[in-house]
């Protein structure tokens, strides 16, 4: 085990430098009240989710932290956010089915109670399972979106996850729009299952759908074995030295 948590620890240093290599920061923290003012302060990122939000009573000491990422004029740039929730035997269908209200989106706009819940492959998921959120980075001219962030951020917040809870598996919710692009590939998710939630939306008497992304601890252990550069070219076709900036440009 120290010589898995050693390994991950070098993939999360990589991660790290791969980023600051193009003139970036990056910042880990466990403490949510700090995460939510600065997403407050980034006008162009959305509200913090429930399941993270520090008032909710899902964030406890040790079970989950935020990564985020600032540009040299100290802008928000990217963000991720991780939490520990350990379901037992129960499977994530029946996790999901009875407590769907935890990883709803922000606001008022879903009714849970008439939300739907469909998986096929992560219905059985139990155990130890991270959920993985607050996925964001910044778009537009000058953004970064298609650059290599879309592949760093989530890795090393995956393999920080691994080194301190060893969890069965990584999973996440996805807006359809994300899915169908591929940025779920690029952040290193494995399966990905169509139609997984379908939210009852208030304002539209409307459904919209989520798709569940995961992977397994042996999934997750492959891609740290390949290391962040070869990752970034399998995945994005982005050399991680070249600029975010400029690499957003030039990527699809």
């Amino acid at each position: 085990m120290a010589a898995d948590i050693a390994r991950l620890s070098r993939f999360v240093s990589d991660c790290v430098s791969c980023i600051e290599m193009s003139g970036l920061h990056i910042g880990f923290g466990t403490n949510f009240h700090e995460f939510r003012r600065l997403a407050s302060r980034q006008p162009l990122r959305g509200q913090v989710a429930p399941v993270f939000d520090p008032g909710g009573g899902h964030v406890k000491s040790g079970n989950a932290f935020w990564v985020a990422v600032w540009d040299r004029a100290g802008e928000l740039v990217a963000t991720e956010a991780l939490i520990l929730v350990d379901i037992g035997e129960q499977t994530l269908e029946q996790h999901l089915s009875r407590d769907l209200d935890w990883c709803r989106p922000p606001g008022e706009r879903v009714d849970c109670a008439r939300s739907v819940v469909a998986l096929t492959s992560a219905a059985s998921l139990a155990g130890k399972l991270c959920y993985n959120g607050e996925m964001w980075i910044k778009g537009g001219p000058y953004g970064y979106r298609g650059g290599p962030l879309i592949g760093l951020v989530p890795l090393a917040a995956m393999a920080l996850a691994l080194s301190q809870w060893d969890p069965d598996h990584v999973w996440a919710l996805v807006e359809r729009g994300s899915a169908v692009k591929g940025l779920v590939a690029r952040a290193g998710f494995v399966h990905l299952e169509q139609g997984s939630v379908d939210w009852h939306d208030r304002r539209k008497s409307a459904v919209f759908a989520e798709w569940v992304a995961w992977l397994s601890a042996a999934d997750a252990g492959h891609l740290v074995a390949l290391g962040p550069e070869r990752l970034c070219a399998i995945l994005g076709g982005l050399d991680p030295a070249v600029p975010a900036r400029t690499a957003s440009k030039l990527s699809a």
